[in-house]
């Protein structure tokens, strides 16, 4: 569960993005206490596999590099 600060354009952004991929978001005061109460209680949890591209990363920009 996110609760992006008011007034910070980065953090509204990233709650955005955040709420898009299925994480709870609570983007105003008057929401806090239903939907904290809702996240506490569900059971979902978001399954996220973030893969290690390092090495190819690093090789695409290598042979850019060679250029």
């Amino acid at each position: 569960c996110v609760v992006p600060m008011k007034n910070q354009y980065e953090q509204a952004c990233n709650a955005a993005f955040l709420s898009e991929m299925g994480i709870t978001t609570i983007f105003s005061q008057h929401e806090i206490s239903s939907t904290l109460k809702h996240w506490l209680r569900d059971d979902f949890r978001l399954q996220i596999n973030y893969p290690d591209n390092t090495r190819s990363m690093l090789k695409n920009l290598l042979e850019t590099l060679k250029v």
